[in-house]
């Protein structure tokens, strides 16, 4: 009897080691939000292959204090226009400097975005939620690296101008070093201007079922604050190779704040930010605002 038992064992373990050996599949929950699957046939010499799903581990535990390294946000940025072409009676003398060069009158249609190519990015650093109550209410907030490319449709270019140069009422610029947009006679194949921030977001996040994933949907709502650390123009003329890089605050903001919105659903997310402050001191009155999708992370 004990000979028939220890064969019977020792049969069903080589069935299950030759039915491992045949196929293994390996399942790891990251965060518990991407599911990867990688499985392998034929002791290993077979194909081999990982399968990434967007997926949650049910019931998955919840401390209360929930930290991210590093996500990952891909959109699209435009802006609200609401200057004042046309007309120079500005109560800030540096506006009417900012357009000083342009003749015709600067006008909206100078600043067109190509609106494919106004491409959005966002690093997430680090972000942590906090939970307010039992996960159904939480507070995230964080430090990211926001990056807008504001690509234009024409051959404009940001220049800082010196105090010997006069503005067109001939009067000396209200500050010595002034930006101003001039119009180009070239045409280029690439034209932007890029702007770089690092921003602290804080968000109220609403979850509907946050110790099921696999059912969970969540809303976020709050504020952003950003510094200006990095802006640059670059321009590239069709035909040529050559691009030219122009490092410069120009006279951008160096202060930002807005407001942010999230809709999200098993670790994959839409986005929607709208600035509240302008992109520049002086000169145009534009409202940036960016849409896409968060990819990985809170």
């Amino acid at each position: 009897m004990k000979k028939r038992t220890f064969i019977l064992s020792l049969s069903l373990c080589m069935l299950s080691f030759h039915l491992q050996a045949q196929q293994t599949d390996t399942t790891r929950y990251l965060k518990g939000k991407l599911k990867v699957i990688t499985t392998e046939k034929e002791n290993g010499e077979g194909k081999e292959f990982t399968k990434v799903t967007m997926g949650a581990k049910k019931d998955a535990p919840r401390t209360r204090l929930e930290t991210s390294w590093g996500s990952f946000d891909l959109g699209f940025n435009n802006y609200i226009d609401r200057t004042a072409y046309g007309t120079m009676n500005f109560a800030d003398m540096n506006s009417i400097d900012n357009f000083a060069f342009m003749n015709p009158a600067a006008q909206a249609a100078d600043f067109e975005l190509r609106t494919g190519k106004s491409i959005h990015i966002n690093f997430g650093i680090v972000k942590q939620q906090l939970s307010l109550y039992k996960h159904y209410l939480n507070l995230v907030y964080g430090l990211t690296y926001d990056i807008n490319n504001w690509h234009y449709r024409n051959p404009i270019t940001w220049r800082k101008e010196d105090a010997s140069k006069l503005t067109t009422t001939g009067s000396p610029f209200a500050n010595t070093n002034a930006t101003t947009v001039t119009r180009d006679t070239v045409r280029y194949s690439k034209n932007k201007l890029v702007t770089n921030y690092l921003q602290v977001p804080v968000l109220l996040r609403f979850e509907t079922s946050p110790h099921h994933p696999s059912r969970n949907v969540y809303i976020s709502a709050g504020a952003y604050f950003g510094y200006l650390v990095r802006s640059h123009t670059k321009q590239i003329e069709e035909g040529s190779k050559n691009k030219r890089k122009t490092f410069d605050d120009f006279n951008l903001n160096k202060f930002q704040m807005g407001a942010q919105f999230e809709l999200g659903y098993e670790g994959f997310s839409i986005y929607l930010k709208r600035q509240m402050t302008t992109l520049t001191n002086y000169g145009t009155v534009q409202y940036p605002y960016a849409f896409g999708f968060r990819l990985t992370g809170l």
